[in-house]
């Protein structure tokens, strides 16, 4: 299984957190503190002594008037650790971190490996970068993801003052053998980082080819999060959890309504189209038994005309015709068939008369 390295500055230095200073945070697991691993530590002024005390001492032996020297003597005349830490910070110089690590908190691969590769990478990242002085450097291992934090101070030649000064992008233009130039951090990126951040990616491609370990892109975030902001976005991710989970459930539930509200709907669609049919059918009913009535009644006036001419039989043919209309009728039968036996029935009642006739006419004619 492939493996992602992450190579990130970090936005918010905490050396009490780093060290194990503070008690109670969430995301560290202290019976697993013992594990952790310290690769370098220093007293903050202590080390800005060893780096900066020798250089602020020739400088104020080489100053004519006194007011032009930099202040860094406590009460005994010796040079004070803690006043140069301060005169670093009115220059606004300050240390700058890195975060390393190998892998996720979800890989297949041990905890134990990935300090074994976090360790690897670190035995010569004091040799590949000697400008970043390196004050604190530990590897976690009682956090969701073993990681390495290391602490330096960047530190730059300058024709000015004391010669030394506190500056990351002055100190990695140095090391990388470049002329420092402001300008260029307008450009899309810091120059200087982003070189940085490149030659430690390929040695911690290295490291993993060494251990038979593929390695795989990763986000390419440059910054890392600071305990506070890993904190307000934990905790901003697990409200957006329970609202995703309780918007879920809500959006099950709709999708339940709308099957039971489909299935209604089909159901009355095809009542619907069922009491269509049979509308249409009663429609036709209906229009055949209107032109059985007329025609009935068609016929029976017409057989009142004929009576005058052709005498009993015609009544009787006329009400055969309506005892057979009633009776049909009252028995259900349907409308065609209705019209079929009456037309029958017309039929053979049209001959009787029509033979009627003939003899009517014959006798006539006789007389």
């Amino acid at each position: 299984m492939a493996m992602t390295t992450s190579i990130h500055g970090g936005s918010k230095l905490s050396l009490a957190h780093n060290r194990r200073l503070i008690l109670g945070e969430p995301h560290v697991d202290y019976t697993k503190s013992h594990t952790n691993v310290v690769l370098e530590r220093h007293d903050r002024h202590q080390f800005y002594k060893q780096i900066f005390g020798e250089a602020i001492e020739e400088y104020n032996k080489k100053q004519v008037r006194k007011d032009r020297e930099i202040d860094v003597y406590d009460s005994k005349g010796n040079i004070s650790g803690e006043k140069i830490v301060g005169w670093v910070r009115r220059s606004k110089g300050k240390e700058r971190e890195f975060l390393v690590a190998f892998g996720h908190s979800n890989d297949l691969y041990d905890d134990d490996v990935k300090k074994k590769l976090l360790l690897e990478y670190y035995e010569n990242f004091v040799e590949r970068n000697p400008n970043l002085r390196v004050m604190d450097a530990v590897i976690h291992m009682d956090e969701a993801q073993p990681h390495m934090h290391i602490v330096v101070v960047p530190v730059a030649e300058t024709a000015r003052g004391v010669g030394l000064k506190v500056s990351m992008d002055a100190a990695l233009a140095e090391q990388q053998g470049i002329t420092f130039d402001r300008s260029m951090k307008k450009k899309k990126g810091n120059p200087f980082f982003l070189k940085f951040r490149d030659q430690e990616l390929e040695v911690a491609k290295r490291v993993l080819k060494k251990n038979n370990i593929p390695f795989a892109e990763g986000d390419k975030r440059k910054v890392h999060l600071s305990t506070s902001e890993y904190k307000k976005i934990m905790s901003t991710l697990s409200m957006l959890e329970a609202k995703n989970e309780e918007l879920t459930e809500v959006v099950d539930g709709l999708k339940t309504e709308i099957k039971i509200a489909d299935r209604e709907l089909n159901s009355k669609k095809r009542t619907i189209e069922k009491l269509t049919y049979e509308v249409s059918d009663l429609e036709l009913e209906r229009s055949l038994f209107t032109e059985s009535r007329e025609s009935v009644i068609q016929f029976s006036e017409l057989m009142r005309r004929m009576q005058r001419h052709y005498g009993e039989i015609v009544v009787e043919a006329a009400e055969d015709l309506l005892m057979t209309f009633r009776r049909l009728w009252e028995d259900s039968v349907s409308p065609l068939d209705i019209v079929k036996t009456l037309g029958n029935k017309a039929l053979n009642w049209v001959h009787e008369i029509k033979n009627s006739r003939d003899v009517v006419e014959q006798d006539e004619w006789e007389r």
